[in-house]
């Protein structure tokens, strides 16, 4: 039977060489383009991030309890981790394959290195200053000063056993301002809430942990607490400041001895 005149010869002897040769070329090229990517690229700190690689980022700045941080405060904390460089070491066991922290909080832009211990706990760390107090006056929460320093012991234990936890951070996320000081840089403020705890309690030390109405007023406040026990106080205040402030208030007015 012979073949139609009308039925299409086969295209790729014809067109075989020619075929051949362009997926050379373009395989070539595509080597050509690859080697100079991977040798051209500079390292994540020292480029500026595509806004994919941003919006990733800033994802990661969700801290648990809390809707996502503004733009502007994701691109300045953002700004401030990259600016640490390639040899900082982020001091937490929350960390992505990568190694990059899955949590960044304000004390990030902070020069102590007691705070930057804990620029990567899941909680919403403010330093003491207006910032955090006003946050306390608009938001009507009670603020938790944390007060430590970076040779001290049971500080750490508290970092890594209540910082760092996700399921307390989100407590005092939800619930709480949290101010963390470096006794050391201020000196002043540990003064002021320590002598505080010593009227309260009869003894103070560090770790200092306070609680203050957002008026600045310290009303209850003690040093290391077994972790139940912690977040067992966390919650009978939450509580007793949520549906009776003036309570606390009183208790404070009767207690309150810093003028």
């Amino acid at each position: 039977m012979r073949r139609s005149q009308y039925l299409p010869r086969p295209l790729w002897p014809r067109y075989r060489a020619p075929l051949s040769v362009l997926v050379w070329v373009m395989l070539a090229v595509g080597w050509t383009l690859q080697g100079t990517t991977a040798y051209a690229q500079p390292d994540p700190f020292h480029r500026s991030p595509t806004w994919v690689e941003l919006r990733a980022a800033f994802e990661r700045l969700h801290l648990p309890g809390l809707k996502p941080f503004p733009e502007g405060l994701e691109a300045r904390l953002w700004n401030a981790y990259q600016a640490k460089g390639p040899d900082y070491q982020p001091r937490t066991h929350h960390l992505d394959s990568k190694g990059v922290p899955l949590y960044i909080n304000r004390l990030i832009s902070e020069a102590s290195p007691y705070l930057l211990q804990h620029a990567h706990n899941p909680v919403n760390w403010y330093s003491w200053g207006p910032e955090a107090f006003a946050a306390a006056q608009a938001e009507g929460k009670v603020i938790l000063v944390s007060i430590g320093y970076s040779t001290c012991y049971w500080c750490h234990v508290m970092e890594q056993d209540f910082y760092e936890d996700e399921a307390l951070a989100e407590v005092l996320n939800r619930h709480f301002i949290s101010i963390k000081v470096d006794r050391e840089e201020r000196p002043d403020v540990d003064k002021i809430h320590m002598d505080a705890v010593v009227a309260m309690r009869g003894q103070g030390g560090w770790p200092l942990n306070v609680f203050l109405t957002p008026d600045l007023k310290p009303f209850w406040g003690g040093t290391y607490f077994p972790r139940a026990q912690f977040l067992h106080i966390l919650r009978q205040i939450s509580t007793a400041w949520r549906k009776d402030p003036s309570k606390i208030k009183q208790f404070r007015a009767e207690a309150d001895p810093v003028p």
